[in-house]
């Protein structure tokens, strides 16, 4: 009796399950991606920062005589060919942003953010399409927001790269979500961002007709 009694009171002393482990693991995978991201966002607009320009560079010496005022606009302007490109949405972004501001840094603060925000995008979205973190989120702010994108963000007309990556981001978060299914607004977000594709250049007109296909 005094055996079975014993036997009774002891408690097996068990470490960690494997439910709170997990649990700890993912939280700091979330934790690792989201450092990832404000890293490498702060280092971007560090960048702008100490190399950006108010200042035309290169390609922008094409669009002076027009944001000067020199030559005056027209609508056909956003027609026309900028080098070996036609970027019709960009121009019609950047026009009005130099109106605004004056200041040639202001497409780069544009490119940055919207760099910034859809790297952030894919992680969440990513996230919860798995149910959870993993350290392999980090590779979206690591292949979005590095260095080598640097010229890409001294440039005032450089917009006119981003915007198309932004547009087929977004498309492609609301197709794998299952989003336009379920909400028309959705639906209409990813029919506004094919349509705007092909106005940003070869760019845009390579990467449409796959979305346009699928829908």
């Amino acid at each position: 009796q005094f055996r079975s009694v014993s036997i009774r009171k002891i408690r097996v002393i068990r470490g960690p399950s494997s439910t709170s482990q997990s649990v700890v693991s993912r939280d700091g995978a979330a934790i690792a991606t989201n450092l990832v991201w404000l890293v490498m966002t702060g280092f971007v607009f560090a960048y702008i920062w100490k190399y950006g320009r108010n200042f035309p560079y290169m390609e922008d010496w094409e669009l002076v005589p027009t944001l000067s005022g020199a030559t005056p606009f027209r609508f056909s302007w956003l027609l026309d060919q900028t080098g070996e490109h036609r970027y019709i949405l960009a121009k019609a972004i950047l026009y009005p942003l130099w109106q605004l501001t004056y200041d040639g840094r202001s497409s780069m603060v544009v490119s940055a953010l919207l760099l910034s925000a859809i790297t952030l995008a894919l992680i969440v979205t990513a996230r919860r399409l798995r149910g959870h973190s993993s350290l392999a989120d980090a590779f979206f702010p690591l292949a979005l927001l590095h260095p080598g994108h640097a010229e890409t963000l001294i440039f005032f007309i450089q917009l006119c790269f981003v915007l198309p990556v932004a547009l087929f981001t977004t498309a492609l978060i609301i197709i794998a979500t299952g989003r336009w299914e379920r909400s028309p607004a959705a639906a209409w977000t990813l029919a506004i961002c094919v349509a705007l594709l092909p106005l940003n250049g070869a760019i845009g007109l390579l990467i449409a007709p796959a979305l346009v296909v699928w829908m």
